[in-house]
């Protein structure tokens, strides 16, 4: 599924190939700032609860894929503005791509020889996914706003995210990533 989700060349709908470009430039970015290095993450994307996962119809829960997440830590002690990017298996094992930003209040808990935060603020974001309409597939690209959560420390974090029921989905969701510092392995 992870392979089939992100190395899939047959592209069916123009919103997918754009968000695929943008995702491409955004990673291309990313890579040729290594010399910041000790603020990208990568980010497995990997688990959400859906809060109404009836009998009736199983939601996907597990949601692979991966991103990278860069972190502007230089820029506030209380601040983290961050840009991120990548792409998962969603609620109905649809490929989805997200590329956004947003900003995030940290307060931090010191204790001996850790860096322990907990982080609280949203994410902007522009997502392609397939939707069905009329018995048919159909790929948009749409903006959204998010709360976001991280706890964890300056190597290791949990992300998770908030997703209210939207489209008549009949379920809200709350959808967990692993934030890895890709400079501490």
């Amino acid at each position: 599924m992870f392979y089939s989700c992100f190395m899939n060349t047959s592209v069916r709908f123009p919103g997918h190939s754009y968000l695929k470009k943008c995702l491409i430039i955004f990673y291309l970015f990313m890579i040729s700032n290594l010399t910041h290095a000790n603020d990208l993450h990568f980010i497995i994307n990997g688990i959400s609860h859906h809060t109404n996962n009836s009998s009736e119809y199983k939601y996907n829960e597990s949601n692979l894929g991966f991103g990278l997440q860069y972190d502007f830590n230089n820029f506030d002690k209380n601040l983290v503005p961050f840009i991120n990017a990548g792409g998962f298996s969603d609620s109905n094992e649809n490929p989805s791509y997200y590329i956004g930003s947003g900003l995030m209040h940290r307060t931090s808990v010191n204790s001996y020889k850790s860096n322990f935060h907990i982080d609280a603020g949203m994410a902007l974001f522009f997502m392609s996914r397939d939707r069905m309409r009329n018995s048919e597939i159909e790929s948009s690209i749409f903006p959204g706003i998010l709360p976001m959560l991280s706890i964890g420390t300056d190597t290791t974090s949990v992300n998770i995210t908030y997703i209210p029921e939207i489209d008549n989905m009949g379920t809200s969701v709350w959808f967990i990533q692993l934030k890895l510092k890709l400079n501490s392995f």
